[in-house]
């Protein structure tokens, strides 16, 4: 990002907070996860968790649609990248609410899956920051 798109985050940032909008949105995309860390604050929802029982591309499309702008949108679960559709739905909070910074926190360990999402979201039209959170737990 340039100077002068991080003025135009920061311009919208002060609108947000200005008309009280929503601008920080976290979303626990699924409770589904590949590990069963013994400090997780979400283990009774990982032993429940079942695909069925997600949102789907198409309600989070709305929801994105109805959102408004966001200055960040932060993904987590659960195991964001067990969701196969997380690249579009990342799309689709960015077509809608125009959001520069996207974060994800990952244990990474579905390595092959992260590294061609990440690059499917880089290559998605910017500007805008990607951040991982990778736990070393």
């Amino acid at each position: 990002m340039t100077l002068t798109d991080d003025i135009k985050v920061a311009a919208r940032l002060g609108q947000a907070v200005l008309k009280r909008r929503v601008s920080y949105l976290i979303v626990f995309i699924t409770a589904r996860c590949n590990l069963l860390c013994k400090h997780c604050f979400y283990t009774e929802q990982i032993l429940n968790a079942k695909s069925k029982k997600e949102l789907t591309l198409e309600e989070y499309g709305r929801i994105a649609e109805r959102t408004g702008p966001l200055t960040n949108l932060n993904f987590t679960g659960g195991e964001p990248f067990i969701r196969t559709d997380l690249v579009e739905i990342i799309r689709q909070f960015r077509k809608h609410t125009h959001v520069p910074f996207v974060g994800i926190t990952t244990n990474a360990l579905l390595r092959d899956r992260v590294v061609r999402s990440v690059e499917e979201i880089c290559q998605q039209a910017g500007p805008y920051y990607l951040k991982l959170g990778i736990s070393i737990d």
